[in-house]
C-alpha cells in the first residue's frame, strides 16, 4: 500500500514538472528507505535527487542530497564515504545564499563547539 501512494506522488510531481519539489520528494524517499534499512534504494533515490538538482542548478538541494548520502553510508558502516559526502554537503550548504540555512548551520556549529 505504501508503495502505491509513493508512486502516485512521484507521478504527480513529474507530471507537474516542478523539479525542486520533485528533488525534495526523491530525497525524502531516500530518507524513508534509509529508515527501513533498504540502503540500495536509498542510494538510488538520493542519486536521482542529485541529478534533478544538477539539472536545475539547485546547489542548496545538492548539498542537502550529499548530506543524505553521507547518512546512508554511515548507516552502512562505510565511514570513509559517509565522511566524504557529509563534508561535501556541508561545504556546498555553507556557500549557499539561503540565509535561514546559513543561520541554522551557525547554530548547529556553535552547539558542537
Amino acid at each position: 500500500m505504501m508503495g502505491s501512494k509513493l508512486f502516485e506522488g512521484f507521478v504527480l510531481l513529474r507530471k507537474e514538472e516542478n523539479n525542486i519539489y520533485f528533488a525534495v520528494y526523491l530525497n525524502e524517499l531516500a530518507k524513508l528507505y534509509t529508515e527501513i534499512r533498504d540502503y540500495d534504494k536509498a542510494l538510488e533515490y538520493c542519486n536521482r535527487a542529485i541529478q534533478v538538482n544538477n539539472a536545475i542548478d539547485n546547489q542548496l538541494g545538492i548539498g542537502i542530497n550529499y548530506q543524505t548520502l553521507g547518512e546512508v553510508y554511515a548507516r552502512k558502516d562505510k565511514i570513509e564515504n559517509a565522511e566524504k559526502y557529509l563534508n561535501k554537503g556541508l561545504e556546498i550548504i555553507e556557500q549557499s545564499e539561503d540565509l535561514p540555512v546559513r543561520q541554522m548551520l551557525s547554530t548547529v556549529k556553535s552547539a558542537y563547539s
